[in-house]
């Protein structure tokens, strides 16, 4: 009996047969078309005929011959459906080009209902077509090993009706993966590349590929690695490509529209690959990139590419552990939760086409970065932390952090700066800068020019040296310098153009010292305590001077600016000995003490200057004074003026000088048109605890921009129109006052960031009043507000900002138009404002104005008639908003 099944020198052995069983071979002759093959079938009981009767014989002959023909039809069914060159037994099948058989395409399997495993291995070329498995239900395995040049067509594995748990490619030198090579790949625990050499993967090879515990490349070398590869894969677990992987060419984008858990490259080198490679998942757990050397980074992308690269990521964490590469570009970050390089050598960290945005938190720890170059951090925005910690950047080159805006920290921590070059920070919204423990070399002129924070802290570093106007046009609500050491000079206007509502330094060791004290600084307080300064009469006597004027000044005032104890000292190292300042003074400079100046600038106000702080009063026999310093330029060479304790002031000057910033406290004040247009370099003022009248137009117009416009318990009787047009500030505050009316086109024209009214009553507005402002934001949060009008103006001002109405209580009659106005235009909570009415409980807009709608004249609680005589105060607080409302 001839069968078609195993090759001569191979034997199928039946279910149950043992080493003492006879063999039965049943050969047939080779034809053309088909191979020698021998199909061995075991008996159970050795066929000698003198051991049996002749009838017993003839019966066992003719059952074994029937079962002989069974197996026979069965070998004949299975193999028939086998491709060429491959054996089907039971339930593996085996390919082969190691026989007699020799083929370049796998020949599509089909009709055998279910197999448990496939191998095919020892060719030198292969193909495996589309459909080559469809229709089959694999269980366990399918093998690939030992091609020498292997091509995965397009939808290969389309089609199956159960994709094995495992599939694996070993030993084999892979020529194409093609698109859609693995196309509709699912529900199985491996992808498994092991020792493999693949020319190149193109773009969706692995499209569709679903439901996947694992897809691993190990010792692979990589051709190219076309761009989107590993694009629009689902629910994948791990992508592992690890363990002596070589890459020559990466693309960008490469798991575009994908969805994992983890992808982890490690122990690899790349020769070049595309700053926007890791770019356009749409979701993953963890990307981590451990000991990976990438020689080179391309920014090149085909035009048709571009606009796939901002397709939003959504990502968990990425890490990045032990790499060297050339370059960087940070925006390949954006919409990830948080990113993470640590022992990491980077040469530049660039820009490109993308933006840093939508993420927690970038952090360098432990890492070398040569130089950040301008604009790698350009536009970043809604970003909750920038650190750099434990490491070390040799230059932070102009335009570095350019425009970054709503970001919660930027941190220098225990790191080494080389350099910061001219507007490495320019024009800035941080909520939390902060420099602690690091060493810097060098910081450039304008180094920090235009950054607004809430708070920036420079704590216990090693300084070189203090540049001059270090922040132009800065603006932070709190200002810290605390336990530096300056090593080199200390120039007198690092602050100059800086303005902070509170100024704290302390603890500080200054080497040298020249000039004047902290000229050109403006703030609204300042604390100098516990700091040492190598002083030196002959060098820098003008500072010493200013500090014992000022704690002259700060001992005389009950409300003092400055803060100046008698813990800062002179340091002398060489008789190692520390002096109080006056001390010093009395016994190294002169035994005659320094005295107060004082003078009568104008009529009536009695002045008291140094280059830090002046402080001017009215003398109590003027019911009136007038203020015109024309002519008094030196007096005002200040950099905060005060004036207080007057009964009326009429501001009605041009006044000159280097002035930074003016406080009116306790007075009567009118504002006349143009007041303060001619001040060179004011940064701020401030109004306090003051009744205000402004006179004419454009009240506060400026040379340059204003920092802050501070109005504080100060009553208002009425902003007249175009009173505060042609203003340009980046915060204007009124809290804690009283407004009469805020009349329509009050500002129109102005410049103004942020626009806060908070905590204060207004008799009567319309919305008209808020148009024509250019600005960012506008803050009405509670407020008690009698009439309100000109609902219609609404949607063209909260076009024009980001308009936050919250926890305000309005009339109720006011407010039956506003509740549908602000639904559509208010990003702050609706539910937060209350109206009010005489008789009425107070509740939410939405809860009164149900019962209130079917009312008329309800009446306000803010009696118009009384209401204009006793209006208290208004105030614009300083206020930074770098984040959202």
């Amino acid at each position: 009996l001839k069968l078609p099944l195993l090759n001569d020198t191979e034997h199928l052995p039946c279910q149950g047969h043992s080493e003492d069983q006879t063999a039965i071979k049943v050969s047939k002759a080779s034809t053309p078309a088909a191979p020698v093959r021998t199909a061995v079938v075991y008996a159970n009981v050795p066929l000698k005929r003198r051991d049996h009767p002749a009838g017993q014989w003839s019966l066992q002959m003719f059952l074994r011959s029937i079962v002989a023909l069974w197996l026979f039809a069965w070998l004949s069914m299975v193999n028939g459906n086998c491709p060429t060159g491959c054996i089907c037994a039971n339930t593996v099948v085996l390919c082969s080009c190691s026989g007699e058989v020799q083929f370049d395409v796998l020949s599509p399997i089909r009709g055998i209902e279910y197999i448990g495993k496939i191998f095919v291995h020892s060719c030198s070329r292969l193909t495996i077509p589309a459909d080559a498995f469809a229709g089959l239900a694999v269980g366990q395995e399918i093998s690939i090993m030992e091609i020498q040049n292997l091509t995965i067509d397009p939808f290969a594995f389309r089609g199956m009706l159960k994709y094995p748990d495992q599939f694996t490619i070993r030993d084999s030198a892979v020529h194409l993966l093609a698109t859609d090579a693995f196309a509709g790949f699912q529900q199985a625990k491996h992808l498994w590349f092991r020792n493999v050499t693949i020319h190149k993967v193109q773009r969706n090879a692995f499209r569709h590929v679903s439901n996947v515990a694992y897809l691993y490349f190990r010792e692979v070398n990589f051709e190219t690695i076309q761009s989107g590869a590993f694009a629009n894969v689902q629910s994948i677990g791990n992508i592992f490509i690890r363990s002596k992987v070589n890459v020559q060419r990466m693309g960008s984008a490469l798991f575009r529209g994908s969805r994992f858990d983890k992808l982890v490259i490690e122990d690899a080198t790349v020769t070049s690959m595309s700053a926007y490679s890791l770019t356009g998942a749409a979701s993953f757990g963890t990307i981590q990139l451990f000991n990976l050397r990438i020689l080179s980074t391309s920014f090149n992308v085909p035009p048709d590419e571009v606009a796939l690269l901002e397709a939003t990521t959504k990502g968990g964490k990425i890490e990045f552990y032990n790499v060297i590469m050339d370059r960087l570009h940070l925006g390949i970050f954006a919409n990830v939760d948080e990113t993470r390089l640590e022992h990491c050598q980077i040469d530049r960290l660039t820009s490109g086409l993308l933006t840093l945005h939508r993420v927690a938190v970038v952090s360098f720890v432990g890492s070398t970065v040569r130089f950040i170059s301008s604009s790698a951090f350009a536009n970043a925005n809604q970003v909750g932390t920038v650190k750099f910690e434990n490491s070390n950047v040799e230059r932070i080159e102009s335009g570095s952090f350019r425009h970054l805006s709503m970001v919660d920290y930027v941190m220098l921590l225990s790191t080494t700066v080389g350099a910061i070059e001219t507007r490495a920070f320019e024009n800035c919204t941080i909520n939390n800068f902060i420099i602690d423990g690091c060493t810097l070399h060098d910081m450039s002129i304008g180094s920090f020019t235009g950054v607004r924070s809430v708070q920036c802290r420079i704590v216990e570093n090693n300084i070189n040296k203090l540049s001059a106007r270090l922040f132009p046009d800065s603006a932070f609500a709190l200002f810290s310098f605390e336990r530096n050491n300056v090593s080199g000079q200390g120039a007198s206007r690092w602050l100059s153009r800086m303005h902070a509502q509170h100024v704290n330094i302390s603890g500080n060791l200054f080497v040298r010292w020249e000039e004047h004290l902290l000229a050109e600084a403006s703030f609204r307080s300042m604390e100098l305590s516990a700091n040492q300064f190598q002083c030196d009469c002959n060098i820098g006597a003008a500072w010493l001077v200013d500090m014992i004027t000022v704690h002259r000044l700060y001992s005389d005032s009950a409300e003092p600016i400055v803060v100046i104890n008698e813990d800062n000292v002179c340091w002398e190292p060489q008789k190692k000995r520390r002096l109080a300042i006056e001390e010093y003074w009395q016994s190294e400079c002169s035994k005659e003490k320094v005295p107060l100046k004082t003078r009568s600038l104008v009529q009536g106000l009695t002045c008291t200057v140094s280059s830090l702080w002046t402080e001017c009063r009215c003398r109590r026999s003027a019911t009136k004074v007038v203020l015109d310093f024309t002519g008094a330029s030196q007096a005002l060479n200040t950099s905060v003026l005060r004036v207080s304790n007057c009964t009326e002031i009429l501001l009605s000057w041009s006044l000159v000088g280097q002035i930074q910033t003016i406080i009116f406290n306790s007075v009567k004040l009118l504002l006349a048109a143009q007041v303060f247009a001619k001040v060179n370099g004011l940064q701020s003022v401030w109004i306090e605890d003051s009744s205000v009248r402004l006179e004419g137009r454009h009240v506060l117009t400026t040379i340059s921009p204003l920092a802050q416009v501070v109005f504080n318990n100060v009553d208002i009787h009425q902003v007249p129109v175009h009173s505060l047009s042609q203003s340009n500030a980046a915060e204007v505050t009124i809290e804690n006052s009283k407004l009469g009316r805020l009349e329509p086109s009050m500002a129109e024209g102005s410049t103004i960031e942020n626009l806060v009214i908070t905590d204060s009553r207004i008799g009567f507005t319309s919305w008209s009043a808020f148009q024509g402002i250019r600005g960012a934001k506008l803050r009405l949060t509670n407020n008690i507000i009698g009439h309100m009008e000109g609902f219609s103006f609404l949607p063209a001002v909260a076009v024009e900002k980001v308009l936050c109405f919250n926890g305000n209580r309005i009339e109720c009659n006011s407010t039956r138009d506003l509740r549908a106005a602000l639904h559509v235009y208010n990003s702050c909570d609706n539910d937060s404002n209350k109206c009010y009415a005489k008789g009425a409980i107070e509740g939410t807009m939405n809860d009164l104005m149900d019962e209130n709608e079917r009312k008329e004249n309800i009446g306000s609680s803010l009696s118009k008639t009384n209401y204009y005589h006793v209006i208290s105060a208004t105030a614009f607080t300083f206020l930074i908003t770098c984040g959202r409302f």
